[in-house]
């Protein structure tokens, strides 16, 4: 070989050289980016299902507050109704036990008492007010007509206990008369009934 071609080769080496020199930096060049374009699209993807996932909590939230104000409000709701009830069994409770005091004649001196005593035995059955199983007009009637319910009664009995007519008739002598309790003590009483007519000049409704 001649020095020429000596000379000729060592050039075509080192050209060689530098190609492979270039190609192995265009291949790190290319390896970096594409490592590059992972990483990114790696973190993009870890912060797009971060936000997903704060996304997806923020809804939850939301429909929990939701869900705890309409809990809230159905709650309200039913405290309403609630007293909205109690108000209405109140009054009919009321209603039904000063009812059944002007029917059976109590003495006005007793009505708060007996109220009060009505009102502390009686439980609701369906809405309706009862006392001892019983509906309250009926209770009612019931306890004034025994002993201790005549207690309360304005009307005295005619007989019996020493009573006689003239007593009865004279008792009567100071109460008005009132035509609609005389009908109701008329069926509850008859003979008091009488009595008070008569003492109060009002015989021919009993004659």
């Amino acid at each position: 070989m001649t020095e020429e071609e000596m000379k000729a080769k060592i050039a075509s080496l080192e050209a060689e050289k530098e190609g492979l020199k270039t190609k192995n930096s265009e291949l790190i060049d290319r390896e970096k980016a594409a490592k590059t374009a992972a990483e990114t699209a790696t973190r993009e993807k870890e912060e797009a299902a971060e936000r997903a996932k704060l996304e997806s909590g923020t809804e939850l939230e939301q429909a929990q507050a939701q869900i705890k104000k309409l809990e809230r409000e159905r709650d309200q709701a039913v405290e309403r109704a609630d007293k909205s009830e109690g108000a209405l069994k109140s009054a009919n409770l009321s209603n039904g036990i000063k009812a059944a005091l002007t029917a059976n004649n109590v003495n006005s001196n007793f009505a708060s008492a007996v109220e009060a005593l009505f009102t502390s035995k009686a439980v609701f059955d369906d809405g309706a007010p009862t006392i001892e199983d019983l509906p309250l007009a009926d209770y009612a009637k019931k306890f004034f007509a025994s002993k201790e319910g005549q207690f309360f009664v304005d009307a005295p009995k005619s007989s019996g206990s020493g009573s006689t007519g003239t007593e009865a008739v004279d008792s009567y002598a100071n109460k008005p008369f009132n035509a609609e309790q005389f009908s109701i003590q008329r069926k509850t009483d008859p003979a008091g009934a009488e009595a008070w007519a008569k003492a109060t000049g009002n015989d021919h409704l009993v004659n």
